[in-house]
């Protein structure tokens, strides 16, 4: 009982490691020189490193942020992880993501951590908020925007789908967690809103 715990810390922590490799602030660094975080959002993560860096920053980040996330969830699966280790690593990858402690935990948004993380956790679902999100950003053509619709509509997923409690209260702190790391575009758009009724 006492190794299982200390194998569900070590790959808690692993998992935490793995998140706070932030992709875009060091593909900055290489490339261009500088923080990424002085300009445009503040975020390391792949929408912000693209404003810098142009498309191929945008992919490169996503790709490296997005094979975190599933990296971190398939040694959790490899090491026979129970279902709320695996829930909790997937939820320690994407803080490590948005709080990495080497960049003062000044990091990213975690959307591209929690897909590639979310792919290894629950394919299915997966797939199905992407099938809400594409029609989304392609109106709006906004992907801030299309986020936040979505993220909310994770735990809503889970219970449609009739996943697990733990599966559905994962999707729950991960909907939080997201729009917390997203207030400022929240805000951002809640002031657009007031702007357009009064």
């Amino acid at each position: 009982m006492m190794s299982e715990l200390l194998a569900d810390i070590l790959l808690l922590l692993t998992g935490y490691a793995l998140g706070c490799l932030a992709t875009g602030y060091y593909i900055v660094r290489h490339l261009a020189g500088g923080d990424v975080r002085d300009s445009g959002s503040g975020s390391v993560g792949a929408t912000n490193v693209g404003r810098r860096l142009g498309k191929q920053g945008f992919m490169l980040t996503f790709a490296g942020d997005c094979a975190k996330g599933a990296l971190a969830l398939l040694l959790a699966k490899w090491a026979g992880c129970s279902d709320l280790g695996f829930a909790l690593v997937l939820l320690a990858v994407v803080c490590g993501h948005i709080w990495p402690v080497q960049l003062g935990f000044k990091g990213g948004k975690g959307v591209s951590t929690t897909f590639g993380g979310l792919m290894v956790y629950d394919p299915v679902l997966t797939l199905l908020l992407v099938g809400v999100l594409l029609p989304i950003y392609l109106v709006s053509r906004n992907r801030e925007l299309s986020g936040i619709i979505v993220f909310p509509l994770m735990p809503v997923a889970a219970l449609l789908l009739g996943r697990p409690l733990v599966t559905t209260v994962t999707c729950l702190a991960l909907a939080l967690l997201l729009l917390w790391a997203h207030r400022d575009n929240l805000a951002v758009l809640c002031r657009c809103g007031g702007a357009g009724e009064s």
